[in-house]
């Protein structure tokens, strides 16, 4: 069942949580990035070593998706909108943006369909592309 990492965008930003008795204890510490505007994560084992840093907190994909090993032994870790506004706010996030855990292949099998890429036609006119005539190689 999907876990509710209790993030917030005020005090310490770092928390500690139990992610089942095969994985343990993982700290999760976020940073607001004013720059980009973005959230980013770390996670540290339990002894307080980095697994990784500087993790996007960008909605609507796993968070580990590009790194296998982490994927394969702590599942996926999705950052859901919850109001649709975004995650671009140094107060947004544990209000209105939360992350979810995921145990390995638990959310495949909730939502076999949700990462698989599709393609889908370009509906365009190749002539709508250009606003004026190329100009002529000599």
């Amino acid at each position: 069942m999907a876990q509710v990492i209790p993030l917030k965008s005020d005090g310490s930003r770092s928390v500690s949580v139990p992610l089942g008795d095969d994985i343990g204890i993982i700290t999760f510490r976020t940073r607001f990035n004013s720059t980009i505007p973005v959230w980013t994560l770390d996670l540290f084992d339990v002894n307080g070593e980095p697994i990784t840093y500087g993790l996007g907190l960008l909605p609507s994909h796993n968070l580990l998706r590009h790194l296998p090993v982490l994927e394969r032994t702590i599942g996926d870790l999705r950052v859901i909108d919850i109001d649709g506004n975004g995650n671009k706010d140094p107060d947004r996030l544990g209000s209105g943006v939360g992350l979810m855990h995921y145990k390995p292949g638990e959310f495949q099998q909730l939502y076999p369909d949700f990462d698989t890429p599709s393609l889908a036609p370009l509906n365009y006119n190749i002539d709508d592309l250009f606003t004026t005539t190329p100009p002529a190689i000599s």
